[in-house]
């Protein structure tokens, strides 16, 4: 096997401390801090999930602006591949609008609108944009030859689906983390595969936006 280079190895400490600090914003004591300053009648009208997703939004595009045509903030070769992107598009939401309703634990069910609205975008910001960006260059070529599947897209689906890993310490039942973790991990390989596809964030953030629209929607 062949040995990291130093740059690899900085690229995936950046990613690991990147992942880290994107799970802990929603609980950073400054920004509870002023979210419990605002008044009564907002924190009733946006609980406290729209405070953090839009935190993670503004970190997100921290990261993905100075570099905004690398981190996919463009439609790239969306025309090119837009069959292809459509077929995903409608596989990834057509699953889960199937498999979602046959869960016996549907935890999204009346949560904040924010979590289709902001997180989404938030969330692909920082992992399917900024840093697919800099590990694709890091990690070129593909999984396999007979995998064609970019080793970059591999690592950051990694990342991301470490990022839900803190779920187990918080109010949702194991076995639904353990399958969150798999469709984070594996299965978002499908819709990642429209970033790599078409060197543009869009596809991938509105898919990801429409099957949390699904999950939350449903009772």
């Amino acid at each position: 096997m062949r040995r990291l280079s130093q740059a690899q190895r900085e690229d995936l400490a950046l990613a690991l401390v990147i992942t880290i600090g994107a799970s802990a914003l929603p609980d950073w004591g400054v920004l509870v801090q002023l979210w419990f300053k605002l008044s009564p009648g907002l924190r009733r009208a946006y609980p406290f999930p729209w405070y953090a997703d839009l935190a993670l939004l503004l970190f997100g595009l921290l990261l993905a602006l100075p570099t905004w045509r690398r981190s996919g903030l463009r439609v790239g070769e969306l025309g090119r591949y837009r069959l292809r992107v459509l077929l995903v598009a409608l596989l990834c939401i057509g699953t889960t609008a199937v498999v979602y309703p046959l869960l016996p634990t549907r935890p999204w069910a009346n949560m904040p609108a924010s979590m289709w609205v902001l997180s989404p975008l938030a969330q692909d910001l920082v992992f399917f944009g900024y840093l697919y960006g800099r590990l694709e260059r890091a990690f070129p070529g593909y999984l396999h030859q007979r995998v064609p599947v970019d080793r970059g897209l591999c690592l950051v689906v990694a990342f991301f689906a470490l990022w839900h890993a803190p779920n187990f310490l918080g109010s949702l039942p194991a076995g639904y983390v353990v399958f969150q973790l798999f469709y984070t991990s594996v299965l978002a390989v499908i819709p990642g595969l429209t970033r790599q596809w078409t060197g543009s964030l869009i596809p991938a953030t509105f898919i990801h936006s429409a099957m949390n629209f699904i999950a939350w929607s449903t009772n």
